[in-house]
């Protein structure tokens, strides 16, 4: 038997009256259970609605729950029972429990008492079901079961109401945006049956549903500001199985501003239903520090800005010194406010950037950041903010706050969609705890807005959600991830208009990063823009497919050099090259055996194919390099294949042979096969040696 049970919160500071002599800093309550028959009750088929008690045995069960600073998780406490007289509308029962002093606790009391049940909680299944067991029938009638009773708590006093109600599913909504006056909530079913329960937690009003509803709507009496501790709804339904559930947030005027799912809610089904905890959207809470030890938020302010403080997300305390430091306790927490626009003087034009003053927000002890980082910006309107304006706005603003962590249900928030200049350069760099990083929703990325933003960032899985599907600036990506070792994947990158220096040294160094996109589909590259993107990332086996087809100055320079676990290279099909293009850029790749089948360029560049496959000491056919226009350029296939030892096959298409292919062969295979145009003018006896045909090679020719 299954029963969906309200919980009641009292709020209010409980006396030390109702009870003699509690324990030293204790107080007693003392809680009475009327039983009542209110008109409001559950329509099932039947339509029946009287209660009788079952028997002298019966008994009701009062769950007492205890809450956790901060976040307030719902931890079993105890049960206790208390008789009631059978069959008496008007009985009474008392309850006794005790309360550290200064202490609030949540409770709720259920009947038949058999079905209260401290092992309800940690089901992680998403169905519900609320079974027909319960199921009211006539006075008098035998063999039938009561309806589940749940005892609904009067803040005003220290009463619990008894009423019919098939159960109640109780929602957490700890993302409440300051503009919204109702919440539509849908199980996707109709709703049948007209309910009253009051939501003391928060001081809503009674909350009543329509009959035959097919949404159930909460209409807030005060504003989002004053829900402090989360926005809770309790939600009667009837029997039946729920597996659906959509809560919607609407403003003033009746439209849609958020939509919440179950990531967003953290759901009860109270008693042997659902109780599912997810992850909890925080774009409306501050940001905000929540200790794990004691220590302090320190603020490096050489700006003089006005930033904000708060434990309670209410009280908020102004502070503008050069240093400004938080103490906290264990389980504290912190929340940040201001109304600046930037955090940083960086100028990224300028010859010394890294001298510019910058503010810097730092944990002193271990500590949980969640929250939207666009409170420091506006201080009330931050929910709904999606634009930074000022260069550098967040510009190393965590960097070196290696107490950080990520909160294992609330996340950190940077929800603006429009960027500026280096707005969250060098942001989190070196921050050593974060494992995960918070979504970026910007689809275009101007200059510097991203460098170095998770440089050193040891500790780091999982790269943010990126939606890119323009232009990323100069810069806006450099070095974003160097040196993040533990880092598996990399986020989509789907922009197709790409600047100069964009991805370059992107994820130097990532060492474990093993998935990277299929393809990068940018077709308009930038001088440099992936140089040396994927240096040293020793895990990566299979490489991007690259269609671009017209090609940048060092745009794939050192793209994939030391990716010493990469098998196969991609196809290029470019047929214009530019400067160092391909310099470099599967160097050093020991496990390469797969290269292009041809490069069909036919207008070279300086230094274009320079040093492009050196000491890959697995591959053994070259790529099919057909006859090009090489008119005034220098290097082209300098150290092409320089130290790939176990090479032995080359096909080569000059009508006449490069004069500077220096140690373009050095050190490959000691026999091989070297295939050269039937229409060639140049004599291959004359070209023998490092910078020509190995010697100890064969030559034939083909016409193609």
């Amino acid at each position: 038997m299954i029963l969906l049970a309200a919980v009641a919160c009292n709020k209010e500071n409980m006396g030390n009256n109702l009870v003699p002599q509690p324990g030293e800093g204790e107080t007693a309550v003392r809680l009475t259970g009327e039983i009542a028959l209110p008109a409001t009750k559950v329509e099932f088929d039947d339509t029946y609605g009287q209660f009788t008690w079952s028997s002298a045995n019966d008994k009701i069960a009062l769950h007492v729950t205890e809450g956790k600073r901060g976040d307030k998780v719902m931890i079993p406490a105890c049960y206790t029972t208390a008789s009631v007289v059978p069959n008496d509308p008007a009985s009474t029962c008392d309850f006794f429990f005790v309360l550290s002093e200064g202490q609030t606790r949540d409770y709720y009391a259920v009947y038949p008492a058999d079905i209260a049940d401290a092992g309800n909680y940690g089901n992680p299944d998403l169905k519900v079901n609320l079974p027909s067991e319960y199921e009211i029938g006539p006075q008098g009638m035998e063999n039938w079961s009561p309806t589940p009773m749940v005892a609904v708590n009067d803040p005003s006093s220290q009463t619990l109401t008894f009423r019919h109600i098939g159960g109640l599913l109780r929602l957490m909504l700890n993302d409440v945006s300051p503009a919204t006056a109702s919440f539509e909530v849908s199980l996707g079913k109709r709703i049948t049956g007209s309910f009253t329960v009051n939501d003391p937690a928060t001081s809503v009003p009674y909350i009543v549903t329509d009959d035959n509803a097919d949404v159930v709507t909460f209409t807030l009496s005060e504003p989002p500001s004053e829900y402090t501790d989360g926005f809770i709804l309790n939600l009667p339904v009837p029997t039946g199985s729920y597996e659906m559930l959509s809560v919607k947030a609407k403003n003033e005027n009746g439209d849609v501003i958020f939509s919440y799912n179950d990531e967003d809610v953290r759901s009860f089904f109270s008693g042997r239903g659902r109780h599912c905890e997810t992850v909890v959207s925080t774009v409306s809470i501050p940001l905000c520090f929540e200790a794990q030890e004691d220590g302090a938020v320190t603020i490096d302010n050489p700006l003089g800005l006005t930033i904000e403080y708060s434990h309670d997300n209410k009280n908020w305390t102004p502070a503008s010194d050069a240093m400004i430091y938080i103490s906290f306790d264990a389980g504290d927490c912190v929340y940040l406010r201001g109304n600046n626009l930037s955090y940083s003087g960086l100028d990224m034009s300028s010859d010394n950037p890294m001298e510019s003053p910058r503010t810097k927000i730092n944990c002193d002890g271990a500590c949980y950041l969640y929250g939207n980082v666009m409170s420091l910006i506006d201080a009330e309107n931050f929910p709904n903010l999606t634009e930074i304006t000022k260069e550098a706005a967040f510009a190393f603003l965590f960097s070196g706050a290696s107490d950080i962590f990520n909160h294992p249900e609330k996340t950190l928030e940077l929800p603006a969609t429009t960027l500026s200049t280096g707005c969250y350069a060098f942001m989190f760099q070196n921050c050593t705890g974060l494992v995960t990083a918070p979504e970026i929703p910007a689809e275009v990325l101007p200059e510097y807005c991203c460098i170095l933003m998770y440089d050193g960032c040891k500790s780091l899985v999982t790269p943010p959600a990126m939606h890119l599907t323009k232009e990323v600036g100069k810069a806006a990506c450099g070095l974003m991830f160097e040196n993040c070792i533990s880092l598996v994947k990399t986020p989509e990158l789907a922009a197709t208009t790409i600047a100069k220096e964009c991805y370059q040294w992107m994820f130097a160094g990532c060492a474990a990063l093993e998935d990277v996109p299929e393809i990068l589909p940018a077709t308009t590259l930038g001088e440099d823009c992936y140089n040396m993107m994927f240096y040293g990332c020793s895990s990566i086996e299979r490489a991007p497919q690259l269609p671009a087809t017209v090609m940048a100055p060092s745009c794939y320079q050192s793209m994939f050099e030391e990716c010493s676990s990469l098998t196969a290279a991609p196809e290029l099909p470019a047929t214009t090259l530019a400067d160092r293009c391909y310099y470099s850029m599967f160097a050093q790749c020991p496990l390469l055996t797969t290269a292009p089948e041809i490069l069909p360029a036919t207008t070279l560049a300086k230094e274009c194919y320079s040093h492009m496959f050196a000491e890959c000491s697995s591959l053994t056919k070259a790529p099919v390099l057909p006859d090009a226009d090489r008119s005034g350029m220098t290097g082209c296939y300098s150290n092409m294949f320089n130290k790939c030892t176990s090479l032995n096959y080359v096909k080569a298409m000059f009508l006449t042979f490069p004069s500077d292919a220096w140690s373009w062969l050095s050190e490959v295979s000691s026999e091989g096969t070297f295939v050269m145009n039937a229409a060639a003018t140049w004599d291959p006896a004359s070209y023998r040696g490092t910078s020509g045909i190995p010697n100890g090679w064969t030559v034939e020719t083909a016409t193609e």
